[in-house]
């Protein structure tokens, strides 16, 4: 059967053979492309119709293909001359259709779809490469000729490869890269690779074709002439362009049709459901249409607006706004783009309701209409209402924080009086009952102080605006101070406060000052609320890890307790348990508002355990991080020491069960053995038991029933002496060391212990009992500052500040304390004297001129000698905002103006820990008051080159001062004491700094600020206004200081006509100092402040 269609061998075979006429060929390439893209572009639309007119659309893409297969083919066999007559047997002519017809049919219901799959896409093209190769081999059987028809192999195959490939790579581009390129690129491309894999196919079989030659050469009968053939092939095209054309139009008007109705259906929808109101009117201001939006708006139903005047909606009454919309429309709204405007629509209820409402002029069809599009305006005027509101209330949050502020500076021109007096005091000779009253009227003061913080704190709190500093410290410390603040509180109401808590030698970091503040807090309610008794403050540790840990914080008392409803309104503003609590106990309620807020900021929580009559605990939380253990090396000897005698028992005697336990558990940790006595006749039982102990040290409480301590001792002592034992050291231990009854007993005990019992004064009296610590003299104690500043004389440090009155105060305080300092006036000048040589530390303003602090400091961190270099900020702004400011900018720590050496000394030894670790080794042990030192230290600061001034202790300066005459000469608005204390009560120096001050700042201030404000330099203002603030502060001169601060404030809000007026006031107030110092100059009454000879 092979051999009757395939011709595997011709050799020896005669073969008639044929040529192509080029002009048909490129006919026959034509129209195979063009019926490839009709039937391409009808099948995108075809996918979109629905119903019936979706098979027709197939129907008609199926016959353009199938037609223009079958059209090539016989246009290619015209082309064909055979040098031998043919003709077609018409009934297999027309057969040959059915195999193109059937694969366009097939392949096309595969791809009916917007991105069918490679694998449709593949098997699509091997189906239309069939049937081109079908629908070839079909109409070429059709031929009638002399010749016998047979096909090389080879070639066969590669027709019908040549016809798969191009089909499938055409319907690959046109599905496959349609993603890619516009949909008339992709079309076109498709369409000629298409027409391309049908000629090519054809032509190709073409050269597969082997007409094997016959004797006979008559014409065969029955064959079809070639005109009729050509008839046909026109007739074929026709009816397809027809068809096709057809289909094309009809698909086109269906989609155009659907694309409006769901044109009009999306504008009728977005119509309906717009959120505003949206009317058409007519030339005449007829309402056309409205949409819900607008019925709802208006209030009116649909039909009582269609057809009426927008005047029912909108009466002339609304306002002068609508009569503009009424001008606007019979203005017919020429030449404008449209208006728009806010008025009050009218409903039928005879409320009215805000719009604001947008009108415009459309043309549609040759008719004038307007839109007009209506917007509820309910809401966004309830917010504007609900913005004045705010405003209003910050308006007087800020007038509040200002009368806060006002108020509690009035507070600290004293208070700072009360600290620096407190301080010299503390530098002379006193008894120890003299110092420890002194003592307490300083932490009485700070405990004001922080008072006076808590109520700034409060308005800060109410701000968002509290802030939590970064420090490292002990609980020792903190607990030291919270006894110095509420002890004799507890003393004068009769309570005993003790503290239970353990690892006293671990270093915490966070923020000490606002932990010791919520305690306070806490302890001075539960003082407060109770008679007598006990208040108990414990620390447990919940958690613990290298970086943190997570401690528990309990204050309980035993006071009038609180019930449920009283709990439940706790830690709320001004609020307390009832109107009879305020009358009784007073108090302002915001301790426990600022306590809960503190503790949150810290990571914890605040909760409190109640019940009436029974007393209440207060618990907390909070998060502190872990910053290693304290080595000081009084601890290490002290352990040392003890581990040498831990066979030695202590004696403790105390009617106190709670006392007995906490102070015995104490002396415990430090591996001693405790033996307790309820009383001294327990404790005299205890030293008649065989094989008396060698005791230590003996702690007696003082207030014990039947038997006081102070006679138990006597008792104690004949009881050793008459066992032939020398009595050891004997301890009182009191919660009551204020009381005159001590003031003769000193020569009968050996030490003083108060309650409540801190770790560290229970250590030293265990030291001194061992020969570890001995009493300094006075003397000596004061020598001491001068060791605390001996650290830092060789010091080199940069002073920057812009104001020469300043430069001098600080310089003379760094060298009353052995400092040399040198100068730069701005940035740009401390750069410079940087560049030249590295100071240790640098003292650092931060408004200048020229440039800032900030900025110079910024700059030199840049610089990679200078990122470790301390850098303290100088400045008068004492709120955290401005401290964040500095420590963003790059700088350590932030000392206030008037500059205080406390806290200077403070964030030097927090600033150079190396100097620290040098001077270690001559610190006093277990120094009361001593900050604790970090475990690791840096690399050692470079020594510099300045030779500091000879070393005067800040203890020398203030036992010089305290000489001074009682009576200073009270000037106009100075406070002569807070000066003197500001400036170290260096009353020399404060005579300079007046007079300089009325040289200066009371001369050219008024015109330079004036100046400054005519030519609208700010900067200038803000930096005059800054500079007088600060200096007037520091000379006592507060009103001027605060009116020179709101001053500044107002030009850094570059209020013109404000600052003209703040000016006034400034230049009144500078008037009243000027005026003072200047008749105190010349009244001759200078003398009254120079120290007097030694």
């Amino acid at each position: 059967m092979n051999d009757q269609f395939f011709l595997f061998d011709a050799t020896g075979v005669p073969l008639v053979t044929g040529i192509h006429e080029p002009w048909l060929v490129a006919l026959s390439v034509s129209v195979a492309i063009a019926a490839a893209i009709l039937a391409l572009q009808l099948a995108g639309p075809t996918r979109q119709l629905a119903g019936v007119m979706r098979p027709l659309g197939r129907a008609a893409g199926v016959c353009a293909f199938a037609g223009g297969v079958w059209a090539m083919h016989f246009i290619g066999m015209l082309a064909f001359d055979l040098c031998s007559p043919v003709s077609y047997a018409p009934g297999l002519t027309l057969l040959s259709l059915l195999p193109a017809l059937f694969a366009a049919a097939i392949a096309l219901s595969l791809l009916d779809r917007a991105s069918p799959s490679p694998a449709r896409i593949a098997l699509a093209g091997a189906l239309v490469g069939a049937g081109i190769g079908g629908m070839h081999y079909t109409g070429m059987a059709a031929m009638r000729m002399a010749p016998v028809l047979r096909y090389d192999p080879l070639w066969f195959a590669a027709s019908i490869g040549v016809a798969v490939v191009l089909g499938w790579l055409a319907l690959w581009i046109r599905y496959g890269l349609g993603r890619r390129f516009r949909a008339s690129v992709a079309l076109a491309g498709s369409g000629v690779v298409m027409g391309l894999a049908i000629s090519g196919m054809h032509y190709t079989a073409m050269a597969a074709a082997r007409f094997v030659g016959q004797p006979a050469t008559e014409q065969v009968a029955g064959g079809q002439p070639s005109a009729t053939l050509a008839l046909a092939i026109g007739l074929v095209s026709a009816l397809v362009c027809a068809l096709t054309g057809a289909a094309h139009a009809i698909i086109g008007y269906r989609q155009l049709n659907a694309r409006l109705k769901q044109s009009q259906l999306r504008l009728q929808t977005q119509f309906d459901h717009a959120v505003d109101g949206i009317l058409t009117l007519d030339r005449h201001g007829t309402v056309l249409a409205l949409n819900p939006a607008a019925v709802r708006l208006f209030g009116r139903a649909a039909e009582q607006v269609q057809g009426h005047s927008l005047h029912a909606l909108l009466p002339v009454s609304a306002g002068p706004e609508a009569q503009q919309i009424y001008d606007y429309i019979e203005a017919g709204a020429r030449g404008s783009p449209g208006l728009t405007l806010e008025l009050a629509a009218q409903r039928p209820d005879a409320s009215r309701v805000p719009i604001r409402l947008a009108l415009a002029r459309v043309e549609a069809s040759g008719e004038t209409l307007f839109v007009c599009f209506a917007s509820d305006l309910s809401d966004h005027w309830a917010l504007h209402e609900a913005q004045r509101a705010q405003e209003r209330a910050e308006a007087a949050t800020r007038a509040k924080s200002a009368f806060v502020a006002t108020v509690s500076h009035e507070i600290r021109t004293p208070m700072n009086a009360i600290l620096g007096m407190a301080d010299l005091c503390l530098a002379t000779r006193l008894d120890a009952r003299q110092k420890n009253y002194v003592e307490k009227i300083k932490f009485a003061a700070d405990g004001l102080l922080h008072v006076i913080n808590d109520i700034l704190d409060f308005s800060k709190i109410e701000a968002g605006k509290l802030e939590m500093d970064s420090v490292i410290f002990t609980l020792d410390s903190v607990f030291d101070q919270l006894a110095g603040v509420v002890g004799l509180r507890a003393e004068g109401q009769g309570v005993e406060l003790s503290f239970d808590f353990e690892q006293q030698n671990q270093l915490y970091r966070g923020d000490p000052l606002r932990l010791g503040q919520v305690l306070s807090n806490l302890v001075t309610n539960a003082i407060k609320f109770s008679d007598a008794g006990d208040v108990v403050v414990s620390v447990r540790s919940l958690a613990r890890d290298a970086d943190q840990a997570e401690l528990q914080f309990s204050v309980r008392d035993q006071g009038i307790g609180m019930s449920a409803d009283q709990l439940a309104g706790l830690f709320q503003a001004f609020s307390q348990a009832d109107a009879s609590t305020t009358r009784r106990y007073g108090g302002t309620g915001l301790g426990l508002v600022i306590s809960r807020r503190i503790v949150e900021l810290m990571g914890g929580r605040i909760w409190a355990d109640s019940e009436p009559g029974a007393g209440s605990t207060f618990h907390f939380t909070v998060r502190l991080g872990c910053a290693g253990t304290d080595r000081r090396e009084g601890i290490a000897r002290l352990a040392k020491k003890l581990a040498e005698h831990a066979e030695r028992p202590v004696m403790l005697v105390d009617d106190n069960p709670l006392a007995l336990n906490l102070i015995g558990r104490a002396i415990a940790k430090v591996g001693l053995i405790v033996h307790s006595a309820a009383s001294a006749q327990e404790a005299l039982t205890l030293m008649q038991r065989p094989g008396l102990p060698d005791y230590l040290a003996c702690f007696v409480d003082w207030r014990m029933p039947e038997v006081n301590g102070l006679q138990a001792i006597r008792m104690l002592r004949a009881e050793f002496r008459k066992r032939g034992r020398k009595p050891p050291p004997m301890i009182l231990v009191t919660a009551f060391s204020h009381t005159e009854e001590l003031r003769d007993i000193g020569d009968e005990i050996d030490g003083l212990l108060a309650k409540p019992v801190n770790l560290r004064h229970l250590y030293v009296e265990l030291g001194r009992a061992l020969g570890i610590f001995e009493d300094h003299p006075d003397e000596e104690r004061r020598s001491l500052s001068m060791t605390d500043w001996s650290c830092f004389r060789a010091l080199d440090v940069l002073v920057v500040d812009d104001v020469a009155l300043n430069q001098e105060v600080i310089c003379e305080l760094l060298a009353g304390v052995g400092i040399a300092a040198r100068l730069a006036s701005n940035g740009v000048e401390a750069l410079e004297q940087v560049a030249r040589k590295r100071p240790d530390v640098i003292l650092m303003d931060c408004n200048m001129p020229v440039m800032d602090g900030y900025e110079a400091t910024r700059q030199l961190r840049r610089r990679p000698g200078c990122r470790d270099l301390p850098i303290i900020a100088l400045t008068a702004n004492s709120m955290t905002e401005d401290q964040a400011r500095c420590i963003a900018a790059g700088m350590n720590e932030h000392v206030s103006k008037p500059l205080r050496l406390d806290e200077l000394h403070q964030c030097l030894r927090a600033c150079l820990p190396a100097v620290m670790a040098r001077c270690a080794d001559s610190a006093a042990p277990l120094e009361h008051g001593a900050p604790p030192q970090p475990e690791e230290t840096s690399a050692p600061a470079a020594a510099t080159a300045v030779s500091p001034a000879p070393a005067v202790p800040l203890a020398a300066v203030a036992v010089a001062t305290a000489t001074l005459p009682p009576e200073q000469p009270e000037l106009a608005g100075i406070s002569m004491s807070a000066a003197l204390s500001n400036v170290g009560g260096n009353a020399a120096m404060l005579r300079r700094l007046l007079l300089r001050f009325n040289e200066t700042h009371g001369r050219d201030f008024p015109a330079r600020f004036a100046a400054a404000l005519d030519a609208e330099d700010w900067e200038s203002a803000i930096r005059h206004a800054h500079s007088l603030k600060g200096v007037a502060a520091t000379l006592g001169a507060y009103a001027l200081s605060q009116s020179a601060a709101k001053l500044e404030t107002t030009a850094r809000a570059r209020d013109l006509a404000a600052c003209r007026s703040g000016a006034e006031q400034v230049g009144t107030e500078l008037a009243a100092v000027v005026q003072g110092i200047l008749g105190w100059a010349q009244s001759g009454s200078t003398p009254d402040l120079e120290q007097p000879p030694a």
